[in-house]
């Protein structure tokens, strides 16, 4: 992670992405691949949620424990797609996973990163 961004957002810790690799179609529908790509030692800024953040997030999403991710790879993090049925990635944080749900791309030059929002799986 940038210098720059760890110290806008405070400190960087390691966590394991788990990717969701591309599925594909069988008889004309959709499967998804069902083994994702974990990629360890992913650098993140990673904070609490604060209740009105959580808001921003899908009604069904909002009671769950909610992380604010930081990411200085502005293409680095894929949200949840209801409407395509597509997961989000997984950021395993603490030994918790925590799906990503939405996602704000900055690209400003100097600091150019993602902001994303992650939900608690399975709490």
């Amino acid at each position: 992670m940038s210098s720059g961004l760890a110290a806008l957002r405070g400190k960087t810790t390691t966590v394991t992405l788990k990717i969701g690799a591309a599925g594909t179609y069988v008889g004309g529908r959709w499967q998804p691949n069902t083994t994702p790509i974990e990629v360890p030692d992913y650098e993140l800024s990673v904070q609490q949620a604060s209740p009105d953040e959580q808001l921003l997030l899908p009604e069904g999403k909002r009671g769950r424990e909610t992380l604010r991710l930081y990411d200085s790879n502005v293409n680095g993090l894929m949200p949840a797609d209801d409407e395509a049925g597509t997961d989000g990635d997984i950021v395993v944080h603490e030994g918790r996973e925590f799906e990503v749900q939405r996602v704000d791309r900055y690209k400003m030059g100097l600091l150019n990163h993602a902001r994303a929002f992650a939900v608690r799986v399975n709490p």
